[in-house]
């Protein structure tokens, strides 16, 4: 049962780059590629945490990369030249490997495991996903004209996750990460309406997005941590306003 569970990750990574592979050279059209880039390494997470779908841990550890793959193939669509296209392929089938890897060792082998190493992977991939699909949502307005209320439903669900997922996995209890997940939730739905009406592209749109989704995580799970003082926080302004600078300054005005 182990060699199984050894084997999962590769196959995770292997299933994750022939299906990108496949629909970036054709030989399987969208509709049909896109579908089980999502279902197989559903079904492959879901055999390595065991199907244990009534435990919080089981859902965050299939929901993240699933979200994560999710947001990719939005992010893909938007891409217009093969190389950033295959460049994203190979992170998106590097990132489930290794998250994997990392779940089979904590689930598996857990005397291997290395404290925090979901930790400090999960938040750069949620980061990642937030980009990923805000810069997806930001062009299906643009270009399909979707209801704003539809997307911001849609966003909010996903990053109310992402936050309280970020903040469990931190090792934060239920009663603290709720309050933050609906605050910051509610602040980044806010921030979405309003940068649609701005006139910056999406992929500005995305970054700012996703600055704000980094400095919220931040900030709040340093204070749920005990760990937050001034210098953290002055830390956390300084590289907010100068990487916001650098965003909005190189940015496209349309």
């Amino acid at each position: 049962m182990v060699i199984i569970h050894r084997a999962t990750p590769f196959a995770i990574g292997l299933v994750t780059a022939l299906l990108f592979t496949a629909v970036l050279l054709g030989w399987l059209p969208v509709a049909i590629g896109f579908p089980l880039l999502l279902l197989l390494p559903f079904l492959l997470f879901s055999r390595l945490c065991q199907w244990s779908g009534r435990t919080f841990q089981f859902w965050y550890f299939v929901g993240t990369p699933v979200v994560f793959l999710l947001s990719s193939i939005g992010f893909l669509l938007l891409l217009e030249d093969s190389v950033s296209r295959w460049a994203l392929a190979g992170l998106a089938a590097s990132l489930l490997f290794v998250f994997g890897e990392l779940v089979f060792v904590y689930l598996h082998l857990p005397a291997s495991y290395q404290p925090y190493s979901i930790e400090h992977l999960s938040l750069p991939m949620n980061i990642l996903s937030v980009f990923f699909l805000s810069a997806t949502f930001f062009g299906t307005n643009l270009f399909l004209q979707l209801p704003l209320p539809l997307l911001s439903i849609a966003f909010a669900l996903v990053v109310m996750f992402l936050v309280f997922g970020t903040l469990w996995v931190s090792k934060v209890s239920f009663t603290q990460a709720m309050p933050y997940a609906l605050a910051g939730t509610l602040l980044a739905t806010q921030l979405f309406a309003v940068l649609t009406y701005l006139p910056t592209g999406y992929y500005t749109n995305a970054a700012l997005l996703a600055l704000y989704f980094y400095l919220f995580l931040g900030c709040t799970r340093a204070q749920s941590l005990a760990r937050l003082s001034k210098d953290v926080v002055k830390r956390y302004v300084i590289f907010g306003a100068l990487l916001g600078a650098v965003i909005l300054g190189s940015a496209r005005w349309i």
